[in-house]
């Protein structure tokens, strides 16, 4: 009987070592028969063990890496998905104006705000510009210039004509991105449609102002009272009939 074979009978543990490796672990060399009897002496890994345990380790490494980069790409699916939803339901749309390229990029929901088709690629600022209602693009174009030279935030209302060839009111907001110089590199804002509401307004103004007429016409005055606050609203003729001034309290004394 040989020595190892000896070694290896009197240490059934060394056997059965094997054998587990052998099952779970083929790829790596077997432990050395001689550490098992209890020389002492680890013989060195030859070339080809190294090498794969280098691989296995780079492989291990490669995975962690793909699940990482499969997880930050959810969330960034996940935070794009829930933006949408929230800039159609609050009919908003998002842009970004690269300044050294002179190029916009807009959200899918700001083209459809204007009855356009999304396009993935940013298009040349002059593309973007001639949405803008001509009366208003002279302003739009001294707005964003103020942005660039002061890096002020940008709040504005302009009038932009949509793919039909109605006009919609815009209400923009946007802020400045520097570099590490202070110099404008970005301008990134967000605009809301805010037609309906201004039309609301407009006819509401008109209305006030309609009634303030006919009270002048008729030698009348309207008043509303607020029993919970105790508070009275008087009509502009009703207070010059009074002889108040317009900011001037009504009191029932």
């Amino acid at each position: 009987m040989s020595s190892s074979s000896r070694a290896r009978d009197s240490h059934p543990i060394a056997s059965q070592i094997e054998s587990f490796q052998d099952e779970l672990f083929p790829q790596i060399p077997k432990l050395d028969r001689r550490m098992a009897a209890g020389t002492g002496r680890v013989p060195k890994r030859s070339s080809s063990a190294k090498g794969q345990i280098r691989g296995a380790q780079r492989s291990k490494h490669k995975v962690k890496s793909s699940r990482s980069d499969a997880r930050t790409e959810e969330r960034l699916r996940r935070s794009e998905m829930l933006l949408a939803q929230a800039e159609q339901l609050a009919n908003i749309g998002s842009w970004e104006l690269d300044v050294e390229s002179n190029t916009l990029a807009w959200s899918a929901h700001f083209y459809r705000m204007l009855g356009h088709k999304p396009k993935r690629a940013a298009v040349p600022h002059a593309w973007g510009i001639r949405f803008i209602h001509p009366d208003d693009r002279e302003r739009a174009e001294c707005d964003l210039n103020a942005i660039l030279s002061t890096g002020a935030p940008l709040d504005n209302e302009l009038r932009f004509t949509t793919a039909d060839g109605s006009v919609r009111v815009f209400h923009s907001r946007a802020v400045a991105i520097t570099d590490k110089r202070g110099k404008v590199v970005r301008v990134r804002g967000m605009s809301q449609d805010v037609t309906e509401s201004r039309a609301a307004e407009t006819t509401m103004r008109k209305s006030e102002s309609l009634l303030s007429h006919a009270e002048e016409i008729a030698h009348l005055g309207s008043w509303e009272y607020d029993v919970q606050p105790a508070v009275a609203r008087l009509s502009k003729n009703l207070r010059a009939m009074y002889g108040l001034a317009e900011n001037e309290e009504f009191t029932r004394e």
